[in-house]
């Protein structure tokens, strides 16, 4: 008769008990424990091995589905203590090491039993696949996830919502949700997509399919950090001084990748810059994003207001990948080259597919056309990808509906004049095209030389992906290379308050591309008391 390692589990419903292996027992300090789902006959017995004898039995009769616990005398060294519980099979249980009492769940026909963990506070119940997607009773959600349910309504805090059988529509507030999948009838409760908490509450829900659970999760219990980094410890100087030395780069980077090394280990971390500094950021070859995070949880960038100076427009602030809980804080991030390059129409060409432009004194030219394709890494869209028109006075469109003409080349005529070639026909833009209107296209990463392989990844500002709980706070710019901030793919909330995106001094816009480009989220992207300028 031996022990085993594992919990034996008992399951209770009002007073009865079950624990599905037929019989077990657990043999405690001062007190045993048994369980069968059939009447059975128990011995405790203690045995003597120096004398060779028995010192005491104890008997009784166990009833079916039920627990019997008993009360054991203080037993001495030498003697061994055994149990034996033998029903009408005659059969011999093992021992246990501990019983854990959970309820009873009676799971209906077309329901299997998981586990659902809400916030780390583990409950199981019944799901209903549909489709493989869990669907749960609107009553145990609302037990689950402390809300209210009222016939088919469920209530969790001011978020109301009130589903129908085999109606793929459920009210919600004074609209509609479309939810991924019906909800089900089944023993006169409605069984309800978990997934419909998730584009109401801000909540992720994730569904492990191969190991029977359901992970919720609220996004309000994170760890603060443990640990803060300070550029400053790894010679930051952040005085704003000339591009000549790579001191503020290599601190800036050196203090991120220590700060991240400790929230990938695990540890709540921080990477803090001095209140008020200006840091001179020579060109990062590597890659586009200044700050790279990759399945990282549980880390901030705080700013306190400081600086990043881009010496050239070739770099983007940070790329967020699989990651959870990523806050950037108070930081101010500016490129000393302006981004795009602008010129004001002086005649279109439909023959020519190409419009003629002279650019002012004050912007910078593009680069030299074979040498901006030669470094070119997006061969699809090509090095200077699209073009706008632009009102002749006013920051706005020149025209509308109208989003961009993808250009094919830019190349000198004399001076600051050139001529810009499309891909595709603007024959019927030319009316619409008046002379004066001005021609801002995004182009002068094209100017440098990225080495044998360009860059990785995007030139957006701000790239999120895959990821969860994520919040830009007092976030300013006044250009991006491309996008502002490209949001897609992800399970949870997604923050930018207070942040801002302005016309730099001489600029027309921003960026000619998108400035919160939003794809495939499971919750919308949050905005709130932000300013931005496209």
């Amino acid at each position: 008769m031996g022990i085993s390692d594992a919990k034996k589990v008992v399951y209770k419903s009002d007073n009865e008990y079950k624990n599905g292996e037929g019989l077990f027992a657990a043999l405690g300090v001062d007190s045993a424990a048994f369980c069968a789902d059939q009447k059975a006959f128990i011995v405790i017995a203690d045995y003597d091995y120096d004398n060779g004898m028995l010192v005491s039995v104890q008997c009784a009769e166990l009833d079916a589905n039920s627990i019997y616990r008993t009360n054991l005398t203080e037993k001495a060294e030498n003697v061994e203590r055994k149990m034996f519980v033998c029903n009408n099979s005659n059969e011999i249980i093992p021992l246990c090491e501990s019983i854990v009492y959970e309820p009873f769940i009676d799971a209906p026909d077309s329901t299997t039993i998981m586990t659902v963990s809400f916030d780390g506070q583990k409950t199981k119940c019944p799901i209903m696949l549909v489709d493989e997607y869990p669907s749960i009773a609107i009553e145990d959600i609302a037990k689950i996830a402390g809300g209210e349910a009222r016939g088919y309504r469920l209530n969790i805090g001011d978020i109301q919502l009130e589903y129908e059988a085999d109606n793929r529509l459920a009210k919600y507030g004074d609209g509609h949700l479309m939810l991924e999948r019906t909800p089900r009838l089944l023993g006169g409760k409605l069984y309800v997509p978990i997934s419909s908490l998730m584009p109401t509450t801000g909540w992720t829900v994730e569904y492990k399919r191969f190991e029977d659970l359901i992970i919720i999760e609220t996004g309000t219990n994170y760890p603060e950090p443990q640990v803060t980094v300070y550029v400053k410890d790894y010679s930051g100087i952040g005085d704003g001084s000339a591009y000549d030395s790579e001191y503020d780069r290599d601190a800036v980077l050196a203090a991120f990748k220590a700060a991240a090394a400790l929230a990938e280990q695990g540890t709540p971390s921080k990477l803090e810059f001095e209140a008020g500094k200006t840091y001179k950021i020579n060109e990062k070859q590597d890659a586009f994003a200044l700050f790279d995070l990759d399945n990282i949880n549980n880390f901030t960038i705080e700013g306190n207001g400081s600086t990043i100076l881009f010496e050239r427009p070739t770099n983007s602030l940070i790329n967020i990948e699989d990651c959870t809980n990523i806050k950037v804080r108070n930081l101010n991030v500016k490129y000393d080259e302006r981004v795009i390059i602008w010129g004001t129409v002086k005649e279109t060409s439909a023959e020519e597919n190409a419009i003629y432009i002279d650019i002012p004194e004050d912007s910078p030219l593009p680069a030299d056309d074979e040498w901006a394709h030669y470094y070119c890494s997006n061969p699809s869209d090509g090095p200077w990808i699209f073009a706008n028109i632009m009102n002749a006075e006013k920051e706005i469109p020149g025209f509308m509906p109208f989003d961009a003409l993808m250009i094919n080349s830019v190349e000198k005529v004399q001076g600051r004049e050139y001529k810009v070639v499309f891909r595709d026909s603007i024959e019927t833009y030319c009316p619409l095209i008046k002379k004066g209107d001005r021609l801002p296209f995004k182009s002068r990463w094209n100017s440098y030389d990225f080495g044998e392989y360009n860059k990785y990844g995007r030139p957006d500002l701000l790239t999120v992906s895959y990821s969860k709980d994520v919040t830009f706070e007092g976030v300013k710019t006044t250009n991006s290379l491309l996008m502002l901030a490209p949001i897609s793919n992800n399970c949870g909330r997604i923050i930018f308050r207070n942040c801002e995106m302005s016309l730099a001094p001489g600029a027309i816009i921003t960026s000619s591309a998108d400035g919160i480009h939003l794809g495939s989220n499971r919750f919308g992207v949050i905005i709130d008391l932000s300013l931005i300028h496209i």
